[in-house]
């Protein structure tokens, strides 16, 4: 059996993976409410929803 992970360090999210990713705040903004706008289109996807 292999060795188990060890995560020695995580870094928080500050709540927009595009900012977290380095974009300027104003496109990690308009980035993060386009993705939003595309996953609510999806039949089935609820807000909250982390299955």
């Amino acid at each position: 059996m292999p060795d188990p992970i060890v995560i020695e360090h995580v870094t928080p999210s500050g709540g927009n993976v595009f900012a977290d990713l380095g974009f300027p705040p104003a496109e990690a903004k308009a980035l993060k409410a386009e993705a939003h706008r595309r996953i609510t289109e999806i039949p089935g996807a609820r807000e909250g929803a982390r299955d």
